[in-house]
């Protein structure tokens, strides 16, 4: 049985497991989902669903994972310094998207030769984001640029980190991953609290909205 087989293997049987030990997890596969998850899984994609149910998310080929607290570190196989990050934060009410993003910037004009390259708004499964691709030089060596793109969110004073970054040069192609990690994601709905709200079994699946089209200059490799 090869890696993918076990993968989705894994996956079904940790959904058949959660069912029967009456764990309600956040994101209980329907049928839409599941088949979605089969046809991504082929391809050797790992389904992710974080531990308090906050998203779910299909993270793409060729990357070890590790989950620590509410934050998802993800390594590249390969030797291209490829770090893929999900962090969940919870920010003030006073707290904006606008102002998150404007933070986030001041980090990176740190770095040497930092330039940022792109900002735009958008909506990822109906909630407005904002994305942001970035470079600047790993220690000061322009012989080793690196090509940074982060997304957040904001849902009731929780904030959804998405940070990808690599060697410039190999960039261009993990935009097909990129794709797919953005399109798969699902946050949950959040009450009062900021807990996640559990599912209605008893409701039809729930339709989401696909990728916004503003995602796609992000996602030709042409900005860096």
């Amino acid at each position: 049985m090869d890696m993918a087989k076990r993968v989705e293997g894994f996956f079904l049987l940790f959904v058949i497991l959660t069912c029967l030990c009456g764990l309600s997890a956040p994101f209980q596969a329907n049928a839409q989902t599941a088949q979605l998850m089969q046809q991504l899984l082929k391809n050797g994609d790992k389904a992710f669903v974080q531990r308090e149910g906050f998203y779910r998310v299909v993270i793409p080929q060729g990357f070890d994972c590790e989950e620590s607290g509410r934050q998802l570190k993800c390594r590249s196989q390969k030797s291209d310094r490829a770090l893929l990050q999900i962090e969940i934060r919870d920010i003030p009410k006073s707290g904006s998207l606008e102002l998150v993003a404007l933070n986030y910037e001041r980090r990176f004009k740190k770095m040497s030769h930092y330039q940022l390259v792109s900002k735009n708004k958008l909506k990822v499964d109906g909630t407005p984001a904002i994305v942001h691709s970035m470079r600047y030089d790993y220690l000061g060596n322009v012989q080793a640029p690196v090509g940074v793109q982060a997304l957040y969110m904001i849902r009731q004073h929780k904030l959804f980190l998405i940070h990808f970054e690599c060697n410039q040069n190999y960039f261009a192609g993990y935009m097909k991953p990129l794709q797919k990690l953005y399109t798969t994601f699902r946050p949950a709905q959040l009450d009062q609290g900021g807990h996640p709200i559990l599912p209605n079994r008893a409701s039809p699946p729930q339709k989401h909205p696909p990728a916004s089209d503003k995602l796609k200059p992000y996602l030709k490799g042409n900005k860096f």
